[in-house]
C-alpha cells in the first residue's frame, strides 16, 4: 500500500462514490434534453476504467463501475415512475383525502390531496387541487369530483417548483366547490400533534413568533410573513428559518446527553437514537438537510459507540450516497446543494487556524467561528448567487452573535413545547423573548446600509473552477504550496476569462422567456427587462422572483400588465421593491388605476403606444370588446390577451400569441424551456 505522502488526494471511498454518483444524476438526467451530456459521462467512465486497470486496483474498478450503474438504473426508474401522462388533459372522477393546505386566498383554496383515486384506480402520489369558492376544506376531509386532471412533468417541476417533486405532486386539477363532496374525515395523530402544537405556539407566542417557531420545529413555513423571510434574508441569517444541520446537531446532542445517562447496552442507545431521528425526520417530511444530519449524527454516535475513529468526508459522502439512491433528483434542490456545500467546507478548512497562537481561549473561539462563517459563505456563493442573486454583506458578524442566542432558543423551544400538553405553556414565554432578540439583532443588521448586494448567477463551470480551486487549497490535496499556488492562479484567470466573456454575451443578448407558473413572459433587451402579466399573489410571487433571477434579471425597467390582469397595489408595492422600482405600465381604463394613483407607485398609462428603453414598443389594440397588449422587439411581435382571440381579424402578423392563461402559455412555454429562451434580432 502506498503511504499517505506519495498520495495527491487523500482517499476516501464514500466520498469518491458520492462525486461519481453527483456526476452520473446531472450528466444522465440533462441528457434527456440533449444526448451530447452523455459524452462527457463516457468519457469519465473509460477514464476511470483505464486508471483503475492502471493501477491494477480491481475493487475499486467494481466500486466505480457499480455506482455508476446503480445511479443510473435508479435515475431512470425514478423519471418513468414519476410521469404518468395516461389521463392528462382529461376529465376524470377523483378521489382523495385533504392531507395539507398549501395555499389560501380570497375566493379559493388550494390543497395538497393524498390517497389519490383516478377513475377507481390507485394512483402513487398526491395532486395539487384548486377549489374555487371553498372556505370550509379541513385536513383529513374526503373530496369527491370530477374535473379535468392534468399531469405534471418532472422536468419542468425540477426546473420550476422542486418542492412539487419533493413531495410526490404528480398531478394538478382545478374544480369549483359546487362539483365537489366533502366527506368530514378524521386527522391522523401526528396531524392532530402539529395542529395543536401550532395552535399552542401562534396563541402564546404570537403570529409572527409563534409561525416562525412552528418552522423551526416541522420545516413547515406556511405561517411565516414575507417581511420575516425579507429580515432574515438580508441579515444573513435566514438559514435559520430552515430546520438544518444546525437544528439537528443542537438536538442530537440534547437526546444523546440524556441517553448516555441510561445504563443500558450501547446497542439500545444507538437504537434509541434511530428511531427518535426516524420519526423526527417523517415529522420534518423527510427534508433533505435533517435527512442528513440525522444521517451524520447517527454515524457518529455509532463509532463513539463502539469504540471506532470518526470520519467527516467519509460520513458526508455516506450520507449524499443514501439520499441519492432513494431521490436522485434532490442534486438539483438548493436545499441539498446547500446543505452538503456547508458541511463540506466546514470538513475541509476547520482545522486551518488550529496551529495559530491565540492570546485567549476565548478570542480563538470568536476568531473561528468568524473564519468558518467566512468560509461557508465563500463555498456557497456559486449556490446563492445562483438561485437567490443577492449576498448578505454582514451575514458573518449577525451569525455571530445570532447562531449562540439561537442554539439557547431551539432547545429549550424543543422541550417546553411539549410541555404546554401539561399545562406549561406560559413557559414558552422564555424561548419567545430570545428569538425576539434575534428578530431585533438581525433587523439591525438588515438594515444597515448596503446590508446587501445584488449578484448576477455562476455558471456551471464557473462553479465547479470555483470548487476545484478551493479543494486544491484543502489539507486533501497533499501536494507542495507553491504547486497549489500555481493551480489556483491557472484556475482563476480561467474563472475570469469565461465571466468576463458570458457577460459580455449576455448584454448583446435580446430574448424572450415565457413561464407559465408565475408570469406570461419576460422580455430582455440589452439588459432592459420588461416583465409582463405577472402574478403577485402571495403564493406564486416568490415563483416569479425566483424565475427571474435563474434568468440573472436582478432589476426590471418595466412590469406591464394587460387588461385582464387582476392585482392588488400592496403586493406589488413590495415586488418592486426588489427590483429597483421598475415603472408599471398599465392600460388605460383598468380597475386598478385609482389605487395606484394613491398610492406612490410609478406608473404609465398606455393605450396607442409607449416607446420604452431597449427598442421595445408597447401599445394596446382592441376589437369586438376585447382587447390586446402588443409588444414589437426587434422585429418580432408578441400579443397578449386574457381570452381566446380570432386572430383572423387581426390585419398584421404576430409571431407569438399568448392567452387563456394556463394552456395556451404553457404550451408555448415548454417549447422555451427546452431552449432556455428564445434570441430576438
Amino acid at each position: 500500500m502506498k503511504s499517505e505522502k506519495s498520495r495527491i488526494i487523500n482517499y476516501r471511498a464514500f466520498a469518491f462514490g458520492a462525486v461519481v454518483m453527483l456526476l452520473t444524476i446531472f450528466f444522465v438526467f440533462k441528457s434527456f434534453k440533449s444526448l451530447w451530456y452523455i459524452l462527457p459521462l463516457s468519457i469519465v467512465f473509460a477514464l476511470g476504467i483505464i486508471y483503475f486497470c492502471i493501477k491494477r486496483a480491481f475493487y475499486k474498478l467494481i466500486y466505480f463501475a457499480s455506482v455508476i450503474v446503480l445511479t443510473t438504473g435508479v435515475l431512470l426508474l425514478s423519471v418513468f415512475t414519476y410521469n404518468d401522462f395516461s389521463i392528462n388533459n382529461k376529465m376524470a372522477g377523483v378521489d382523495c383525502r385533504v392531507e395539507s393546505i398549501y395555499a389560501s386566498y380570497d375566493n379559493s383554496i388550494s390543497i395538497i390531496a393524498e390517497n389519490l383515486k383516478i377513475n377507481d384506480k390507485g394512483k402513487g402520489g398526491r395532486a395539487l387541487v384548486t377549489i374555487y369558492g371553498a372556505e370550509d376544506v379541513e385536513i383529513g376531509d374526503k373530496l369527491s369530483f370530477s374535473a379535468k386532471a392534468k399531469s405534471l412533468d418532472v422536468f419542468d417541476l425540477v426546473e420550476s417548483n422542486f418542492t412539487f417533486y419533493k413531495n410526490k405532486v404528480k398531478y394538478k386539477v382545478n374544480v369549483n366547490i359546487d362539483k365537489v363532496t366533502i366527506q368530514k374525515g378524521r386527522k391522523t395523530l401526528v396531524e392532530k400533534y402539529k395542529e395543536s402544537t401550532k395552535n399552542n405556539l401562534v396563541d402564546i407566542m404570537g403570529k409572527s413568533t409563534g409561525g416562525v417557531c412552528y418552522a423551526l420545529l416541522f420545516g413547515d413555513k406556511t405561517l411565516i410573513d414575507e417581511d420575516i423571510y425579507k429580515l432574515f434574508r438580508e441579515s444573513g441569517t435566514s438559514h435559520l428559518l430552515a430546520i438544518s444541520g444546525l437544528h439537528i446537531s443542537i438536538i442530537i446532542a440534547a437526546v444523546y446527553f440524556l441517553i448516555k445517562k441510561l445504563k443500558i447496552k450501547n446497542i439500545f442507545k444507538f437504537l434509541i437514537m434511530l428511531g427518535f431521528l426516524a420519526f423526527y425526520c417523517y415529522l420534518c417530511d423527510f427534508a433533505i438537510s435533517v435527512m442528513r444530519a440525522s444521517i451524520m449524527g447517527l454515524i457518529l454516535i455509532g463509532t463513539k459507540l463502539i469504540g471506532k475513529r470518526y470520519d467527516s468526508l467519509n460520513s458526508l459522502g455516506l450520507a449524499a450516497m443514501i439520499i441519492l439512491l432513494f431521490a436522485p433528483l434532490s442534486l438539483f434542490s438548493v436545499g441539498f446543494l446547500l446543505s452538503f456545500m456547508a458541511v463540506l467546507s466546514i470538513i475541509l478548512f476547520s482545522k486551518a487556524l488550529d496551529r495559530v497562537k491565540f492570546p485567549h481561549n476565548i478570542v480563538r473561539k470568536i476568531v473561528t467561528t468568524m473564519f468558518i462563517t467566512f468560509i461557508v459563505t465563500v463555498m456557497t456563493y456559486p449556490i446563492t448567487a445562483t438561485f437567490f442573486r443577492e449576498v448578505a454583506v454582514y451575514s458573518v458578524f449577525a451569525n455571530l452573535i445570532v447562531i449562540p442566542l439561537f442554539s439557547v432558543g431551539y432547545i429549550l423551544l424543543f422541550a417546553l413545547h411539549l410541555l404546554a400538553y401539561i399545562g406549561l405553556g406560559f413557559l414558552l414565554h422564555i424561548p419567545k423573548v430570545i428569538f425576539e432578540i434575534i428578530f431585533a439583532i438581525s433587523n439591525f443588521f438588515a438594515n444597515i446600509p448596503f446590508a446587501t448586494i445584488k449578484v448576477a448567477g455562476v455558471s456551471l463551470i464557473v462553479a465547479l473552477l470555483i470548487y476545484l480551486m478551493l479543494f486544491v487549497i484543502s489539507k486533501f490535496v497533499m501536494v507542495k504550496t507553491k504547486i497549489k499556488a500555481i493551480s489556483c492562479f491557472v484556475i482563476f484567470v480561467f474563472c475570469a476569462t469565461i465571466m468576463l466573456v458570458s457577460g459580455v454575451n449576455n448584454f448583446n443578448t435580446t430574448y424572450a422567456y415565457f413561464d407559465c407558473y408565475s408570469y406570461s413572459a419576460v422580455i430582455n433587451c440589452q439588459n432592459n427587462a420588461y416583465l409582463v402579466s405577472p402574478n403577485l399573489s402571495s403564493s406564486l410571487s416568490y415563483l416569479t422572483k425566483k424565475s427571474l433571477r435563474q434568468k440573472d434579471i436582478l432589476s426590471l425597467s418595466g412590469i406591464i400588465f394587460t387588461s385582464g390582469d387582476d392585482f392588488e397595489v400592496k403586493p406589488l408595492q413590495n415586488f418592486l421593491k426588489d427590483f429597483d422600482n421598475p415603472k408599471v405600465y398599465v392600460p388605460k381604463g383598468h380597475s386598478a388605476i385609482p389605487n395606484l394613483k394613491s398610492s406612490k407607485v410609478d406608473f404609465v398609462e398606455y393605450d396607442d403606444g409607449v416607446l420604452l428603453n431597449g427598442n421595445v414598443y408597447l401599445n394596446k389594440w382592441g376589437v369586438s370588446n376585447q382587447s390586446l397588449t402588443l409588444l414589437s422587439v426587434k422585429g418580432k411581435s408578441f400579443a397578449f390577451s386574457d381570452k381566446g382571440f380570432d386572430m383572423s381579424i387581426l390585419d398584421f402578423e404576430v409571431d407569438y400569441m399568448l392567452y387563456d392563461g394556463d394552456q395556451t402559455s404553457e404550451n408555448i412555454g415548454k417549447i422555451i424551456n427546452n431552449s432556455k429562451y428564445i434570441k430576438i434580432g
